[in-house]
């Protein structure tokens, strides 16, 4: 179990022209990640790069690794069974921070995230800062940070989505949205399922059941995933309160090889993840500051089950094998206070009190 508390304090002083007022007007783009407030990313303290709502939409990307993987200076790897990791500016791993609106995302197996796990559905835009930002983020944002924004700004319309690709993937995504005076509520379901993939495979439009024999094994394996989501914004002229519950599941199935001499037999694993995460986004804001408060509590379990497999009348049996079955677990619970000031142009300042507690992955049989 760790836990960490951190104290940061921020001070700017500059001064602002004429002609960088003009220059405001005209750019639209805001971050926030980093800085004291939402800024223009011409003044951002960082050098920020920003994935935008345009691309976000464009319906080509399904997840954050797909969209990340055509980033420059991003290199992301594929395990077929721990998913996809990525490596920012050469460094990849535990160095690597990501963040949904500044919450860290927890469940690194080998010490990576598996970015095939994070949906885009309700994202505002994602925001790329390449090198340190340890002092707000700790100290494993050392290669760099990525925060993903969602949309605080919910859209009235319902929506269905639905997706296909020939080599077997089939997603679909459902968000439904009511407003009701200062409150809105939404609801997002989302499922996405690859059915494998192998050399050589046969177009098929619609699953295929395989036979039990060297046709079962597949290089790149199956995987189904559903993701829950609610979500409750109050908005007043003073104070926003953004609450939400989701949760996460994800089956990876492994279908061994048929055993020799025979080919009678082999060995299936199964690899289950699921993910509960909780949060509370508060901003109160008066004529001289601006508080925000993030409360949030994660949990990331994953399972791997072994079974031996009958090929001749498909009947399995759990393997009585400590080190085929696992069960890993990690926890976070965080409270962030952030006071800053907003009353004047050449001095600002931000001050911070972070109060992280983590249970450390827990392994066990």
């Amino acid at each position: 179990m760790r836990s960490f508390i951190s104290l940061f304090l921020f001070l700017s002083l500059s001064g602002i022209s004429q002609n960088q007022d003009t220059l405001k007007k005209e750019l639209k783009e805001v971050v926030i990640t980093g800085q004291f407030t939402e800024t223009y990313s011409e003044d951002a303290v960082h050098k920020i790069r920003v994935i935008g709502n345009k691309k976000l939409n464009s319906g080509i990307y399904n997840d954050l690794g797909n969209i990340l993987e055509k980033e420059l200076n991003i290199k992301l790897s594929q395990d077929n069974v721990l998913g996809s990791s990525i490596s920012l500016q050469g460094i990849s791993g535990q160095n690597v921070k990501i963040l949904i609106d500044e919450i860290p995302v927890i469940g690194r197996m080998n010490g990576n995230i598996d970015l095939s796990q994070i949906n885009l559905n309700n994202v505002e835009q994602i925001e790329i800062i390449e090198g340190p930002l340890s002092t707000i983020y700790g100290t494993d944002a050392l290669a760099g940070t990525i925060n993903i924004i969602t949309k605080k700004k919910l859209d009235y319309k319902n929506i269905l989505r639905s997706y296909y690709e020939s080599v077997g993937k089939y997603n679909l995504d459902i968000i439904l949205n009511r407003k009701y005076k200062d409150n809105l509520i939404g609801y997002q379901f989302g499922r996405k399922y690859f059915n494998g993939w192998s050399e050589g495979q046969s177009f098929s439009l619609l699953p295929q059941s395989m036979l039990a024999d060297t046709n079962r094994f597949k290089k790149w394996k199956p995987k189904e995933q559903y993701t829950h989501k609610l979500t409750h914004i109050l908005t007043k002229s003073h104070y926003s309160l953004n609450n939400y519950i989701e949760r996460f599941y994800e089956k990876i199935t492994n279908k061994g090889m048929p055993q020799q001499p025979y080919f009678e037999n082999a060995f299936d694993e199964y690899y289950y993840t699921y993910r509960t995460n909780l949060g509370s986004d508060i901003k109160l804001k008066n004529k001289t500051n601006d508080m925000k408060i993030l409360l949030a509590y994660n949990r990331y379990e994953r399972i791997k089950e072994t079974f031996y497999i009958d090929l001749t009348d498909l009947s399995s049996n759990l393997v009585n094998n400590p080190s085929a079955q696992d069960n890993s677990r990690f926890e976070l619970f965080m409270g962030k206070l952030i006071l800053s000031n907003n009353n004047h142009e050449k001095f600002k300042y931000q001050l911070g009190l972070d109060l992280v507690k983590i249970i450390v992955p827990i392994s066990f049989f």
